[in-house]
This record gives structure tokens, sequence and C-alpha cells, in this order.
């Protein structure tokens, strides 16, 4: 099992704000690939924050109740997924510990 660090709000909202924002994709073709670049981007800024290896995180998203392989989490931070489920969202926030829409760049 995997350490947990666990952050404390401050430290979240000062690593989110150390993420660029992006405009929101527009709905169209290349929607789908645009908000998986989005949040492969966030993914990988808050896993690195926790100081979290994409195995760690990946073990930490089974313990939450769906397993997500490494590979998939490493393909999604290095912009080869193409699209990303709703599920894998979901669950990829629970396991970092944010609201799923801090994932897509949104303000709340």
């Amino acid at each position: 099992m995997s350490a947990r660090i666990t952050l404390t709000d401050e430290q979240v909202l000062a690593v989110l704000g150390s993420i660029e924002p992006e405009e929101l994709p527009e709905i169209g073709p290349d929607w789908p690939r645009q908000w998986s670049l989005q949040i492969g981007r966030t993914v990988q800024t808050l896993r690195k924050a926790r100081r979290m290896s994409a195995r760690a995180l990946s073990e930490r998203c089974a313990e939450v109740g769906f397993p997500i392989p490494q590979s998939t989490i490493t393909n999604l931070e290095n912009g080869r997924k193409e699209s990303v489920p709703v599920h894998e969202a979901a669950v990829l926030s629970t396991a970092l510990g944010v609201p799923l829409f801090v994932l897509i760049g949104a303000d709340s």
C-alpha cells in the first residue's frame, strides 16, 4: 500500500493556481481530445504536488473502487489518450482528493 500524502485546502489551491488555465474547449469534432489533454495536465500537476508516482495513483484509484492501470494514467498525462470516460475522471478526482470540476480546469 502506498503512503498517503494529504494536502491542506490552501496547498491544493496553491497547486491549482500554478496550472495555466486553458480556455474550455468548444464543442466540436476535437472536443473529447481537448478535454483529455486538459484533464491529463491537471492530473499530472496534482499527482506531482502530492509526490505520488503514477503507480501510487493507480493503486489509490483501486482503493477508492475502480482500478485505473498505471499505463492509462501515463498515457493520459502524456497526451496519448484520445478521450476520458466520465467514470475514470470521477475516480481520478476522488483519488486525488479534488472535486471533479477541478480536473477540467473549470471554476466552481
